[in-house]
């Protein structure tokens, strides 16, 4: 028997309160079904949800590989080119699944418009910092940032979200903040450059919390932020560093740059 046919029936006036009457067992039984399936819809997003954060940080790890590539061009060249194929990669995505529609009508939304660009101003300062700091040789100082980053987000979410940890997740915390500050020690000085880096994604990361729109909305608001002075700059001030002038295998290497930037912040 359906949900629907129940409630045909309790309309009718059959037993609404005895479990063992057959119409309300059924809807026992139902209501009990749809709980399990509850919980278990919520242990596979949390299976998800870790494995997509192991996959992210795994990617993020390797990156340094990956640019170290593209180091015969300038660090701001880098940075224009990583904006233009990201926002090119994010445009293809939004056109694939027809959404083109609802990212036209946030525009009627001031406040949400306002803190996607503000998420926008940090994400592409984290970019540019992260790059600046590969091509500077503190590599070390990047990898600390990535220790760093769940830490001041850990903070933030329980200072202005009013998140709890549980034991365990405290527990993960500890030991974070003594590797970082274990690190720390041993590299003699204060990181400034791993401290900007996670604390320029920590707070793109909160302020993304206030945010009550898709990820891919949101990201097209933030690179467009950037797009026309990355455009501008490669137009007027890399002659030199064009996209045309470089190999095939180099152009290809530089456009993977915008599906390796998007994919782990969707």
């Amino acid at each position: 028997m359906t949900f629907e046919h129940f409630v045909t029936m309790k309309k009718m006036g059959y037993c609404e309160t005895n479990k063992t009457c057959f119409f309300c067992k059924n809807v026992y039984l139902y209501n009990a079904c749809m709980e399990q399936n509850s919980m278990q819809f919520s242990e596979k997003q949390t299976t998800l949800g870790f494995l997509s954060a192991l996959g992210c940080f795994i990617l993020w790890g390797s990156l340094p590989i990956y640019w170290n590539l593209l180091f015969h061009l300038p660090v701001l060249t880098i940075l224009c080119y990583r904006v233009i194929w990201s926002w090119l990669f994010v445009a293809l995505v939004i056109s694939v699944t027809r959404q083109w529609a609802t990212i036209l009508r946030l525009l009627a939304d001031k406040r949400t418009i306002l803190l996607m660009l503000i998420c926008g101003g940090f994400i592409n300062f984290n970019w540019g910092m992260y790059i600046y700091t590969i091509s500077a040789g503190h590599v070390m100082e990047t990898s600390m940032g990535y220790y760093m980053n769940p830490l001041i987000s850990a903070f933030a979410g329980a200072m202005f979200f009013n998140e709890h940890m549980s034991r365990l997740q405290k527990l993960a915390i500890l030991l974070t903040l003594a590797g970082v500050i274990y690190m720390i020690a041993g590299y003699g000085r204060i990181p400034y450059f791993a401290i900007a880096l996670a604390a320029s994604f920590a707070i793109y990361g909160a302020v993304h919390k206030l945010i009550k729109v898709s990820v891919l909305e949101s990201m097209f608001y933030e690179m467009s932020l950037s797009l026309l002075p990355a455009l501008a700059f490669l137009l007027f001030f890399s002659h030199e560093t064009s996209f045309w002038e470089q190999t095939p295998s180099m152009m290809g290497i530089i456009a993977i740059s915008g599906p390796l930037t998007a994919l782990p912040l969707m």
